[in-house]
């Protein structure tokens, strides 16, 4: 178990296995709250106290026991509860008191616990008393795994200490499948090129991986060594899945410059606001690549960590990443040790996970030629796949029916508005070829407006071009605040998908206005179009250019025109 208790801002880690806490621990005082079934009685005293409360960590499983010292008052009894409350879900753990020794209290943890931050309560009396603060639990499986000959990775994907069954794990190469037990054996080379690969859990229908923050903890960076490495997943289990909404975020292109930071204080509000009001429901983020600007990597100091720490603020909402043509590494060449600070911060540039009756895959469509010189010019990219990620997508869907439909987020779009191919040709042949026969939406971004191309009718596929959230790379917004838009008329924002079942719906949302904002019509017999009007804040060269721009429509016309 490790704990990690808050207090009035600060924050005191405890990771130890299997011995007592020898440092100096926080000093925590019970309170009377009417919560965990305790009623108040204001007519009565109360004349129960625990206070300098200190826990005992551990490293434990489901149905073992941690135990907590307290200084001073009388203590639970044995004929008590406790109670551990999780602070994300608020779902309740009831836990046995097993033991009650001199200001010792030892307590069984439940079946079905799970790793996650936690209240504890003592239900004393008919009255529920809190401890402050929480603490984080990391609940091991107490699975006996070892290596199968020829595995190189190999470990337990779980929840609550109980195996799961049929789990698809994979390296990105090699795809295989948990036992009766949970357990998974991989032949893995575990690198790639010489660039270490990330192993990951499609995570199954029904579960969520632990996160930390908005990172879901489905894979892990592995060594470059050759000897076995254990690699343990624990998921969560969830109910109502089958619905759930997905906020697809493309393009935001931070790099601490045209006051980029502030503007997306706005866009990251209307997401922390969306996942307040929708606690009770399944949300989840997914982004479209260009989460940074690799050239103010270095000289802005501004890199994928700081883009991380930039979204901290945003809590309890899962965001699923796609990489970018701006999220490689810039002083790097080629195409594979472009990508390690990605796979070391974020995680595999492709992957798979299922929610509800969706199987979701993120794909990496930018080809690097990189040639790591650390400037504009050096950046070379196509969009294109590579092809052992087609043959990484042919064994992934081969644990996926045909009657599963598909979301596939990559970045560059597979086809332009017209419908003609946008990636390259050879790829987007083999990806529609793997795909083919299952019912497929594509989100892409990549290019700052927003398009759709419809070939359900014959090809069985939807493609959704984004948007960006940055619009204009936060230029339009710089020179003229308060007008965040694109190079085609649209608002930066992101769009909002409801997934009910195997049905979509679909809606784009302009960061900062209501989500009916959807269309702005003009009268043209009434319109003037000039820099005063539209971009008065405006520098005087920029309004020339702007007049530049508009002269066809710099004056009022009779056309009887919308």
């Amino acid at each position: 178990m490790k704990l990690e208790l808050y207090h009035s801002g600060l924050s005191v880690m405890k990771n130890i296995r299997l011995i007592a806490l020898t440092a100096a621990a926080l000093i925590l005082t019970c309170s009377n709250v009417a919560s965990c079934g305790g009623e108040e009685n204001p007519g009565q005293e109360d004349t129960y106290s625990v206070s300098g409360v200190i826990l005992k960590a551990s490293e434990a499983a489901p149905g073992e026991n941690v135990s907590f010292d307290y200084l001073r008052g009388e203590g639970p009894e044995l004929v008590d509860k406790a109670v551990l409350q999780s602070v994300s879900t608020g779902q309740e753990y009831q836990c046995r008191i097993a033991d009650v020794a001199a200001k010792t209290v030892t307590i069984t943890l439940p079946s079905d616990i799970v790793s996650g931050d936690y209240k504890l309560f003592f239900v004393h009396g008919g009255k529920s008393y809190q401890v402050p603060g929480s603490f984080k639990l990391s609940v091991r499986s107490d699975a006996e795994v070892k290596p199968a000959d020829g595995a190189t990775v190999y470990g337990i994907v779980h929840c609550g200490g109980k195996g799961i069954a049929g789990a698809v794990v994979s390296d990105g190469h090699e795809v295989v499948v948990t036992d009766k037990d949970g357990i998974y054996q991989l032949k893995s080379e575990k690198v790639y090129n010489d660039v270490a690969l990330n192993v990951f859990v499609s995570t199954p229908s029904g579960y969520e991986p632990q996160h930390d923050g908005i990172l879901p903890k489905n894979q892990k960076l592995l060594s470059k060594g050759s000897a076995p490495e254990r690699v343990d997943f624990e998921l969560v289990k969830t109910e109502g899945q089958d619905k759930h909404t997905l906020l697809v975020m493309g393009d935001m292109h931070l790099a601490k410059r045209t006051n980029d930071i502030n503007q997306f204080s706005q866009f990251r509000t209307e997401i922390i606001e969306y996942t307040e009001a929708h606690k009770s429901d399944h949300v989840y983020g997914l982004t479209l690549g260009d989460m940074s600007w690799d050239l103010y990597w270095y000289s802005n100091s501004f890199n994928l960590s700081h883009y991380v720490q930039t979204m901290s603020s945003v809590k309890d909402l899962i965001i699923y990443h796609c990489m970018g043509n701006h999220d490689y590494d810039i002083n790097q060449a080629g195409d594979d040790f472009t990508t390690q600070p990605y796979r070391s911060i974020i995680g595999p540039t492709y992957y798979s996970f299922n929610a509800g009756k969706v199987h979701y895959i993120v794909l990496d469509d930018i080809l690097t030629k990189n040639t790591g010189k650390g400037t504009s010019e050096s950046r070379v990219y196509s969009k294109d796949i590579n092809g052992y990620q087609i043959e990484w997508l042919k064994k992934d869907l081969q644990h996926v029916s045909k009657d599963t439909p598909l979301v596939i987020t990559l970045h560059g779009p597979v086809f332009t508005a017209t419908g003609g191919n946008s990636c390259a040709s050879s790829a987007v042949n083999s990806l529609l070829s793997a795909i083919s026969g299952y019912k497929t939406h594509i989100f892409s971004g990549h290019t700052h407006v927003v398009y759709n191309v419809d070939q359900f009718d014959n090809k069985g596929y939807y493609e959704h071009n984004s948007g960006a959230v940055c619009a204009t790379w936060w230029w339009s917004g710089y020179h003229n605040p308060g007008i965040n838009i694109s190079t085609d008329g649209t608002p930066g924002g992101y769009y909002i998908v409801d997934v009910n079942g195997k049905d979509f719906k679909w809606q784009y949302k302009s960061t900062g206005k209501d989500l009916s904002h959807q269309m702005r019509a003009y009268d043209r017999n009434s319109l003037t179009l000039t820099a005063d009007i539209y971009c008065p804040k405006a520098t005087d060269a920029r309004k020339a250019a702007f007049n530049g721009d508009a002269s066809d429509w710099a004056d009022r016309k009779s056309d009887n025109m919308v």
